[in-house]
């Protein structure tokens, strides 16, 4: 199996444009999870941040930190992401919830990794985030057992949650090569025969396997390939931001393959 590794900053293919947003988008002060949506979506189309907008959100995000409603030490939603609900990067809704404030949480804390910023209060702040998460993910497992698979946490949507994270190099301390390894052998068993798989958010999971990029990963997505080839080519400028991502993830994903 390969290494595990942060990914690099995505490189974007012939097909692909990088959609042209102002700086000042990155951070939303009324929602965490808006402004996690836009640090992921710079870094998956290779878009710079300018260091001075890293650092203004960075440090907008660490002031988060174990709020009410935060998900084990991480960073909390807003009254507005409680009220609205959480969007994964690749669409798929969440409903306010435990499920909801952990994945938030895990997605605020890798993006917080990948703002790469120097500062003394982000990088205390992040890594008493990540060993809040490791902690919970740890008790997590001891309270399940033998009921839930090895690299499984939670439900589907945590346990991918969890694997992406550690693929931006977080969780260090749960041997993220062993814990994803060991969560793609029930994720095969869970394949349904039509290239999706039983209660794993599709895209979600087709990017995380696309970040993960092992022989294994990639074995799925060659199953999955039936459902994530009719998102090629590309679609037209005029569709939503979701359906362009699926369109580069799938694209991407077909590359990788080749």
């Amino acid at each position: 199996m390969a290494a595990v590794t942060a990914p690099t900053r995505a490189v974007r293919t012939k097909s692909e444009a990088a959609p042209v947003v102002d700086d000042r988008t990155i951070l939303d002060a009324r929602s965490l999870a808006r402004t996690v949506d836009a640090i992921d979506e710079a870094v998956f189309f290779n878009r710079p941040i300018c260091s001075a907008e890293r650092l203004r959100a960075a440090r907008w995000i660490v002031e988060r930190r174990g709020l009410d409603g935060a998900y084990a030490g991480m960073f909390a939603p807003t009254p507005t992401d409680v009220r609205d609900g959480f969007s994964l990067f690749t669409g798929e809704r969440l409903p306010d919830g435990a499920a909801m404030r952990h994945i938030l949480g895990e997605e605020a804390t890798r993006a917080l990794r990948l703002l790469d910023v120097r500062d003394r209060a982000v990088g205390e702040a992040l890594a008493l985030a990540n060993a809040g998460a490791t902690q919970a993910i740890r008790r997590g497992i001891a309270h399940f057992g033998d009921r839930k698979p090895p690299g499984r946490f939670c439900c589907t949507k945590c346990s991918v949650a969890v694997w992406r994270h550690m693929t931006a190099g977080g969780l260090a301390d749960l041997d993220p090569r062993t814990f994803i390894a060991n969560g793609l052998k029930p994720l095969k068993s869970a394949r349904l025969g039509d290239g999706r798989w039983q209660t794993f958010p599709f895209w979600y999971t087709v990017l995380t396997l696309l970040e993960i990029n092992t022989p294994a990963a990639h074995d799925e997505l060659r199953y999955a390939v039936s459902v994530w080839k009719r998102h090629l080519p590309p679609p037209a400028s005029t569709a939503t931001r979701h359906a362009e991502r699926r369109a580069a993830i799938a694209t991407r994903t077909a590359e990788a393959l080749a």
